[in-house]
């Protein structure tokens, strides 16, 4: 289930990211989704990106002697095969996204398609994405240092930054799936001294806000 995460969600559009639905859940009962009103609702005809992001003031503070920054995410999807899909991005400002490649995901499902070059949102064409249909849960885990160092031209990984993470869906201007499925989401950090991996910073999802082309889904440390 979504563990920690607490509150409520407000309610948008049809494109909107949902927030939490009593959905059929990998663990619990509740899950956070982007697609329809209902639990088998498509999501809709758009040509905008919705995203999913800490919330914006705040963000995910690793440790400064953190290695292995990892988040792991149970999920299943319904999107339109090669057209619609979701991806992640990181951040270590809330302003510019890297794209978080397939080559970082380390374990479990990864990207299976591309979207549409044909009729995308801006910068949504030929994105590496979880497209197709997965009907059950399943686990990714995705190792986040290379991407900070991308970001920061360092070799330091994670450690002593600052990360937004970006669940981000992406549909063209038709449609096809109940969207995207998120549940159990959990950012790992392993630092010296401890003996196991701990999260960095307990992660608690609070609200649904946006406007249209950027719904953010807020959460906070």
């Amino acid at each position: 289930g979504l563990g920690d995460w607490t509150s409520g969600f407000s309610v948008g559009s049809a494109t909107d990211w949902r927030g939490i639905q009593a959905c059929t859940a990998a663990s619990g009962t509740q899950i956070f989704r982007f697609g329809g009103t209902t639990c088998t609702g498509d999501y809709a005809t758009t040509r905008q990106l919705s995203w999913a992001a800490p919330k914006g003031a705040t963000g995910i503070a690793g440790p400064a002697n953190a290695t292995d920054t990892r988040v792991t995410f149970n999920h299943r999807w319904a999107f339109e095969t090669g057209y619609d899909g979701g991806t992640l991005r990181l951040s270590l400002d809330n302003s510019a996204f890297a794209a978080v490649p397939s080559s970082a995901i380390v374990s479990g499902t990864a990207y299976n398609g591309t979207t549409s070059t044909t009729c995308p949102p801006t910068g949504g064409g030929g994105v590496s994405v979880f497209t197709n249909t997965q009907t059950t849960f399943v686990s990714t885990v995705v190792d986040l240092d290379p991407v900070c160092n991308t970001i920061t031209g360092g070799s330091g990984g994670c450690a002593g930054q600052t990360v937004w993470i970006r669940f981000t869906a992406i549909g063209d201007c038709s449609t096809g799936g109940d969207g995207w499925f998120l549940d159990d989401v959990v950012v790992t950090a392993d630092v010296p001294g401890t003996s196991c991996s701990t999260a960095p910073e307990p992660v608690q999802v609070l609200t649904a806000t946006g406007t249209t082309g950027q719904n953010v889904l807020e959460w906070v440390n």
